[in-house]
């Protein structure tokens, strides 16, 4: 390791270090930002005659850079939820309060996205991943291996930044691979990535999303168009009947007052337990992709 890299990762361990008790997402983001800015401004014909020192020294002090991501993240946590509620007042009608909880339509529109997300992955692990790695033992495959584990940076961030927008959890948003690997030569990168935890963590995970996704679709999105069709009987039967006056299913509109609140129960239900299972999804990708 050369001066100049033992530099940037004691700078780099002391930003962790500064960082200890912050979410692992946080720290990733840190640790991108301040190796990024190393490699440019190393790589900037303008910073010939500068030390990696005077670059770190401007950078600024571990200390002061871990307080500064720290204030910025809890701006950015107030800015898209506004002030944490210390105590909820209790409610008679807590369990139908979800009715208006818009993270729980979320988990809904998660569920379904999951399905062809988890078959997207799962083909690209199949087809690329797999295939790739048994043409690896000819040279003609390297090339393609190498793109699949690089790949698994890409997807890892895309997931995350769904899974944050969607679902709320706090994911990586940068990716864990810097510009720092593309300058080494293609064996030293392969042997990076393939001693890199997180690509291993990150394809397991891709080739979990089909499960996964058929699951939460199976019980999150089907019973939740179930419980809205209920809820609507009174205009979607006549609808599908106009459309096949074959269908076999009615329900007519004297229905309606048994259908509706069934529909509404079923709904709360399935948002409640879509809910907690994108909780438990969210959890996983947090504990695999970062």
């Amino acid at each position: 390791m050369t001066d100049t890299n033992k530099s940037i990762q004691n700078y780099l361990n002391e930003l962790t270090a500064e960082l200890a008790g912050q979410d692992p997402a946080l720290v990733q983001d840190a640790l991108y930002d301040a190796e990024q800015h190393f490699i440019a401004a190393l790589g900037d014909p303008a910073n010939d005659q500068t030390s990696i020192s005077d670059i770190i020294e401007k950078y600024g002090p571990a200390k002061d850079i871990a307080q500064y991501y720290c204030d910025i993240e809890a701006s950015v946590d107030f800015a898209l939820h506004g002030a944490r509620e210390r105590s909820p007042q209790k409610d008679r009608f807590a369990f139908f309060t979800i009715l208006k909880d818009a993270s729980a339509y979320q988990a809904i529109a998660f569920s379904i996205l999951s399905l062809p997300l988890g078959i997207l992955y799962f083909a690209w692990t199949v087809w690329v991943g797999v295939i790739s790695l048994g043409a690896s033992l000819l040279i003609v495959g390297m090339p393609f291996f190498l793109l699949y584990l690089k790949s698994m940076s890409y997807f890892s961030l895309f997931e995350g930044r769904l899974i944050e927008n969607m679902l709320g959890e706090r994911m990586p948003r940068r990716p864990f691979l810097t510009r720092h690997y593309e300058d080494k030569p293609m064996k030293e990168r392969i042997s990076l990535l393939i001693k890199n935890r997180r690509v291993w963590s990150s394809a397991l995970y891709l080739a979990l999303k089909l499960p996964l996704g058929m699951a939460v679709f199976t019980l999150g999105a089907i019973p939740a168009l179930m419980s809205f069709a209920l809820i609507l009987s009174p205009i979607v039967d006549p609808l599908l009947h106009s459309l096949d006056p074959t269908f076999t299913i009615d329900i007519d509109f004297y229905w309606a007052p048994l259908s509706i609140p069934a529909g509404i129960l079923g709904l709360v239900v399935t948002l409640h337990l879509t809910k907690f299972l994108a909780k438990l999804q969210a959890n996983l990708a947090k504990s695999m992709l970062v």
